[in-house]
């Protein structure tokens, strides 16, 4: 063994490095992008609830068939099981949607927000 092998980084140890400065790169140029780091964080919250929900209708359409076969249902029925996340989605969407204005932009009687953001009009 070379007595300067033990004084460099080990390949493990470097590449750890270099993708630690790329994320932290990356989410710095993403809060620029979004205008901050809150708005960052929503903005990717929502993007994994959007493809959380593409990959549940995704997993739904490619068994179809299994399901078919194994539940004894019709295309309709496959259908209904996916509206049926919608049908949850939509009073939980409103909810949110009330929650979000009363907390950032301040009703009467409660103390007013130091940074007003819009509220979220924006379904899941």
């Amino acid at each position: 063994m070379n007595a300067h092998a033990s004084d460099r980084p080990s390949r493990s140890a470097s590449a750890r490095a270099y993708l630690n400065r790329g994320a932290r790169q990356g989410w710095h140029s993403l809060r620029l992008l979004f205008g901050g780091p809150a708005r960052t964080r929503v903005i990717l919250l929502l993007a994994a609830v959007l493809a959380l929900n593409s990959a549940d209708i995704a997993t739904v359409g490619a068994s179809a068939t299994q399901l078919r076969q194994a539940l004894h249902i019709s295309n309709g029925d496959i259908g209904l099981l996916v509206a049926a996340t919608a049908a949850v989605r939509s009073p939980s969407t409103t909810a949110v949607r009330s929650a979000s204005s009363s907390m950032c932009c301040g009703r009467a009687g409660t103390r007013p927000a130091t940074r007003r953001l819009p509220p979220m009009d924006y379904t899941l």
